[in-house]
């Protein structure tokens, strides 16, 4: 009776340490899944215990090692643990950009909203690749059609069909992009079908613009001389559009590595800068292109900032103060200069 007493007593200790065991290894579990969840959102685990509670768990730890119990420590913990973790800090740091992404769109969007006119925006944030494009749709191109005017001469040249530093066609390139001369931009129009009617010069641009699947922007008129009007309504592009190719000639694709570094070279050269780059330090590299005329204010550029390169693009149109446009676009460059350098 007495070796089944003691045998019973034996099974129940048994039993009853089994169960402090797992009782235990449930907490450390627990322990671990809220140090994950607190990672997550930002609380860091650093902030899981305070001085007083850490004490307390070492001499918590030192009676539950007396009795047996296994604790996990520190240099227990895997690789697996460590690389879990890790990856809910990176998850918890996306989602905080993501939602300052979205607010900056959000922001962006109710400006846009009280604007007088139409008003469409572009924004492509380069080292993370992703962007906002708001409202874009087929506007007055006014000068900004000057940027597939130089891709349809780069994309010539490339093909050796015109020479590029002969009969000033590279003088006439900088005239157009860096002080936006119309009578450049008729005669570089002119080169590319030299001999034959202006339409059919236009031609050669649009087979270009085309061929690079820019689908808002189609050039049917020259520019400032109304002999090279079709009377068929205006040059048109989008701030997508744009958007697009700049982004091709900072990633140096756009016809090829070279003419992109010479398209570049050209846009950062720009004498007119009171729109996009006028709100921004003096410091701050701009590659940029204007179009304005008596109905409509636009501008698009890479802005080169320490917080990280960007392409911006703004069009705007049916307004009814052209003085409150140029306004209005330097506002949203700086608005977004402030969010890339905070």
């Amino acid at each position: 009776m007495k070796m089944a007493y003691i045998q019973t007593k034996g099974n129940e200790m048994k039993n009853r340490k089994n169960k402090q065991r797992k009782y235990w290894k449930w907490i450390q579990t627990i322990a671990v899944l809220t140090a994950i969840v607190m990672v997550a959102v930002g609380t860091g685990f650093q902030h899981f215990v305070d001085e007083s509670e850490s004490k307390n768990i070492t001499n918590n730890r030192n009676t539950l090692q007396a009795a047996g119990i296994t604790i996990l420590e520190p240099e227990d913990t895997t690789s697996a643990d460590i690389s879990l973790l890790t990856l809910a800090e990176e998850k918890s740091s996306q989602a905080a950009e993501d939602t300052s992404w979205e607010a900056l769109e959000q922001k962006l969007q109710s400006s846009l909203n009280g604007y007088d006119g139409d008003w469409s925006l572009y924004i492509k944030d380069l080292a993370n690749d992703r962007s906002i494009s708001l409202n874009s749709h087929e506007m007055q191109a006014a000068s900004l059609i000057k940027l597939y005017i130089m891709g349809a001469v780069y994309q010539q040249a490339e093909m050796g069909d015109l020479p590029l530093y002969e009969n000033q066609i590279s003088e006439e390139l900088d005239q157009m992009i860096t002080i936006s001369d119309n009578e450049s931009a008729n005669e570089l129009v002119r080169a590319l079908e030299p001999e034959s009617e202006f339409t059919d010069c236009l031609d050669k641009v649009n087979n270009y613009i085309a061929a690079a699947g820019f689908l808002d922007t189609e050039q049917i008129n020259g520019i400032g001389d109304v002999s090279l009007w079709s009377g068929e309504g205006v040059n048109t592009t989008s701030v997508n559009d744009c958007g697009e190719f700049l982004e091709s000639v900072y990633r140096k694709n756009m016809v090829s590595e070279e003419a992109s570094n010479e398209m570049l070279e050209l846009l950062l050269q720009q004498e007119v800068d009171y729109k996009i780059p006028e709100s921004l330090p003096s410091d701050v590299k701009v590659a940029n292109k204007t179009g304005e005329t008596d109905d409509c204010e636009n501008d698009c550029a890479i802005v080169y900032s320490d917080g990280g390169d960007y392409i911006i693009c703004v069009m705007s149109e049916g307004w009814t103060s052209d003085e409150e446009a140029v306004t209005r676009i330097q506002d949203i460059s700086r608005m977004v200069y402030q969010y890339f350098n905070p």
